[in-house]
């Protein structure tokens, strides 16, 4: 009697000591959460006004050009993106954006955060304190050539570093000489569109507040510092004010 209650009990005791199994297999989670870096040269460009832009103003958008890539070495652990990128060099190049990035959080519990697929994590591999922009020409009597015109446009911008309760990158709408070093940290690069998932949106956007006081063309020239001291700057013909 009492050596088959004891083989009764056998199978739960021993499953007490044994470590449950997640359903569906083990977890898995990438390292870092940025699945690739993209660096290259920065461009101005401008969505033009339009009837179909219900005639707002011109804005503005910085692109990149000549783009190089660094891959996530978990990408290739989970058979993902490009062999090409799966070099010694690319993953070196990788981690050291990663640890100045602080990027070195361990895989998240249950893998990767909530509403996000891993690939989708793309972001600029340069961070910046600060950025301003200037005209050669005068925008009005308190702006004139060569003086910032911080303070009369308003940049959109999102960051990896502030991520909402999905673990999307959160958005930041200010005035240019209100954006610091915290809001230019890991900048998504061409992050999906939360209401349409076939198209991107623009890294960063900068829309005017007031247009040119009179009908003279300018040259516009942005310019952003990285936190390791580099300039970078690049300039665009902005359209005069004119009707639709």
């Amino acid at each position: 009697m009492k050596k088959s209650l004891l083989l009764l009990l056998l199978p739960f005791l021993c499953g007490c000591s044994e470590k449950e199994e997640p359903i569906g297999g083990p977890v898995i989670g990438p390292t870092y959460l940025i699945a690739r870096y993209v660096e290259g040269d920065m461009k101005l460009d401008y969505i033009p006004r339009t009837a179909a832009t219900d005639g707002k103003s011109n804005t503005l958008y910085i692109d990149w050009a000549d783009t190089e890539e660094y891959y996530n070495p978990d990408m290739e652990k989970y058979n993902l993106g490009r062999q090409e990128f799966w070099t010694p060099e690319n993953k070196a190049k990788y981690l050291e954006i990663a640890k100045r990035n602080g990027d070195e959080i361990g895989a998240y519990e249950g893998g990767t955060p909530p509403g996000l697929y891993f690939g989708d994590q793309i972001a600029l591999a340069d961070n910046f304190t600060s950025m301003h922009i200037t005209s050669d020409a005068d925008w009005d009597e308190e702006h004139p050539a060569g003086k910032p015109l911080d303070d009369l446009f308003r940049v959109s911008v999102r960051s990896w570093k502030q991520r909402d309760e999905y673990g999307a990158p959160l958005l930041c709408r200010e005035r240019m000489d209100r954006i610091g070093p915290e809001h230019l940290q890991m900048i998504p690069f061409n992050p999906k569109n939360p209401w349409d998932g076939r198209k991107n949106l623009r890294p960063i956007e900068i829309e005017p507040l007031a247009e040119p006081a009179s009908e003279q063309h300018h040259r516009l020239t942005l310019t952003m510092t990285t936190t390791d001291g580099r300039t970078k700057s690049t300039s665009i013909d902005y359209p005069p004010k004119t009707g639709l």
